[in-house]
């Protein structure tokens, strides 16, 4: 006749099982994804037909997934890719201080920071942006990066802010079985200390069923 598992120790299993689950959900970092798109000095040109003298490339990193209660970082690199003197066209270095403007639009999430962030383009030279995003609500969430460049004459005279990219992304909010990042990780390590308490005697009754038949086998 088969011997009858104790409701004690499938009730612990149980709840290990449940609670090493949540944790790793917990603390396993979300699955991200990179965009890359080439930025072409004809894509950096004035009506005057000064340019930026060099190919850039912009990568856009950010989660797929968020899980609610958490916060993850979005980046946006503006990496050189041909030198200047190696293009050989009109140099708007010359003539104006370039700014990069960054901006993320995104609903269902709390951006920071909010609004339009600048850093100098210099030749030669990689820009980068983070924002820090953490989800308002459960769900797929909508946003937009926008990048522009801000021509600003060296000799005073009215700037020219133009359009360089626009990139739409999705990130989902996500909960496990309805439990928030803030509280799966607490209810995660409460649960393996229960399992633990609740399955101790057949721990260590199993354990010295190892240890016999080790001294069996020798």
């Amino acid at each position: 006749m088969m011997k009858r598992v104790p409701l004690r120790l499938i009730v612990s299993s149980s709840i290990a099982i449940l609670s090493v689950t949540l944790l790793i959900w917990g603390v396993v970092a979300p699955q991200r994804t990179t965009r890359r798109q080439v930025i072409r000095p004809e894509q950096m040109q004035l009506p005057s037909g000064q340019s930026v003298p060099e190919t850039r490339l912009l990568t856009l990193e950010y989660p797929v997934a968020i899980r609610n209660g958490d916060a993850d970082r979005l980046r946006l690199t503006v990496e050189v890719q041909e030198p200047a003197t190696a293009v050989g066209i009109a140099n708007v270095y010359e003539t104006h201080q370039i700014f990069a403007e960054t901006r993320l639009e995104m609903t269902g999430m709390n951006v920071i920071p909010a609004g339009t962030v600048s850093e100098p383009l210099v030749p030669g030279q990689n820009v980068s942006f983070f924002w820090s995003v953490r989800p308002s609500e459960i769900g797929s969430a909508q946003g937009t990066t926008w990048l522009y460049l801000r021509f600003v004459p060296k000799d005073g005279g009215p700037e020219i802010r133009q359009p360089v990219s626009a990139q739409t992304i999705e990130i989902e909010s996500v909960t496990f079985v309805g439990v928030h990042a803030s509280a799966a990780r607490p209810l995660g390590v409460l649960g393996v200390f229960v399992s633990a308490v609740l399955g101790f005697s057949y721990l260590v009754e199993g354990a010295r069923w190892v240890a016999k038949k080790k001294q069996d086998i020798h």
